[in-house]
């Protein structure tokens, strides 16, 4: 969790200061994201250090900063696009694991009662019986669909999905404002600046998430 942070301050960081915009204040999506000190700390550094780019913000200039940021766009698309598509699938199949878990609990109580009526064998060489088995099967199943419920809650797939596919229209409508709009200093460092705080918002949401929810015994 600590490290995906400052990943995503120094890749927001690469981007602003090719026009000048070191970010060295927060803003509310760096707030936002309850980072530990340090990582504000290592990105302003970092934004120090860098200092200013030594360009010419000519046209040529800015036809390669939007080359860039609009590949990096694309990245992050593909990227979200494929992350709510996993996270789509593990939700579903850890709920069809649970439901099939519970159900074959209630498959091995009818079974059982229906072998009871029928006045089947009981016992299978004096050592193992239909019941033992029965007994077992509805401890077991029901636990582990429970652990199946924990792992989905505890992973939030069912919210990290809907998210990514947010950024993603979020970064769509970016990428066609970066292309359809003429390019000019002020414009693209504002399309800029969004395309940080749209990672960083997501960053965010994320790290809200699984810092409300630590990990505990018996977990």
């Amino acid at each position: 969790m600590n490290d995906r942070q400052p990943a995503e301050e120094l890749c927001s960081l690469a981007m602003t200061s090719a026009l000048g915009d070191l970010n060295l204040r927060a803003n509310s999506a760096r707030d936002a994201a309850t980072a530990p000190g340090w990582v504000n700390w290592l990105a302003r550094a970092a934004a120090r250090e860098l200092g200013l780019p030594d360009a010419k913000a000519d046209h040529a200039y800015l036809t390669k900063v939007r080359v860039t940021v609009d590949i990096l766009i694309v990245d992050q698309i593909v990227y979200h696009r494929a992350n709510a598509h996993r996270m789509h699938q593990i939700e579903s199949r850890l709920h069809s694991a649970g439901k099939a878990l519970f159900g074959g609990t209630m498959v091995a109580c009818a079974f059982w009662i229906a072998a009871k009526r029928a006045n089947v064998p009981m016992n299978f060489g004096g050592v193992i019986g239909l019941t033992k088995i029965t007994t077992w099967l509805t401890a077991a199943r029901p636990a582990l669909g429970a652990a199946m419920y924990g792992i989905g809650m505890q992973g939030d797939f069912a919210g990290l999905a809907p998210r990514s596919e947010a950024t993603v229209a979020q970064l769509e409508r970016l990428m066609r404002a970066l292309r359809d709009n003429p390019l000019e200093f002020v414009r693209l460092n504002a399309r800029l600046r969004r395309l940080a705080d749209i990672m960083l918002i997501h960053i965010a949401h994320w790290r809200t998430t699984y810092q409300a929810r630590p990990l505990k015994l018996p977990a």
